[in-house]
């Protein structure tokens, strides 16, 4: 919430427009959830197929996320191709929100290798329920 605010304030204080802020915000986080869909299509075959002895249906460890990995490139290669439409008039903002976003996806994968390396017991307890 903390950052939010602060992210928040700093537009304001920037001058912009709150409703392209918005409208920018909207479409740099499109980009972010079409990635982070394709990475998690990309995830589910490669630990499917690393564990496979789990039981598992093929139709749910290969070919639904198969189809997810074809329709989220597509998209992410559309969105891409008429970015203008998403993100509008180009802004500085822009910029600042996909070095933001990318630093982010930098960071998590820095902060994994560096469980995994250093805290494999942690590493291995991510994504699990417990009771």
């Amino acid at each position: 919430t903390a950052i939010t605010a602060a992210g928040v304030l700093a537009i304001l204080a920037a001058g912009f427009d709150p409703r392209m802020a918005y409208g920018i915000f909207s479409g740099v986080l499109e980009f972010g959830f079409e990635v982070l869909v394709l990475l998690v299509s990309v995830a589910v075959i490669v630990y499917f197929q690393r564990n496979r002895a789990s039981g598992e249906r093929r139709w749910s460890t290969v070919v639904a996320p198969a189809i997810t990995i074809a329709s989220f490139g597509w998209l992410l290669y559309f969105s891409f191709a008429r970015s203008e439409l998403l993100l509008g008039t180009p802004t500085p903002l822009i910029s600042i929100l996909f070095v933001l976003l990318g630093g982010s996806l930098v960071v998590g994968i820095g902060f994994a290798s560096y469980l995994s390396v250093r805290r494999p017991d942690v590493y291995a307890r991510i994504g699990r329920a417990e009771g």
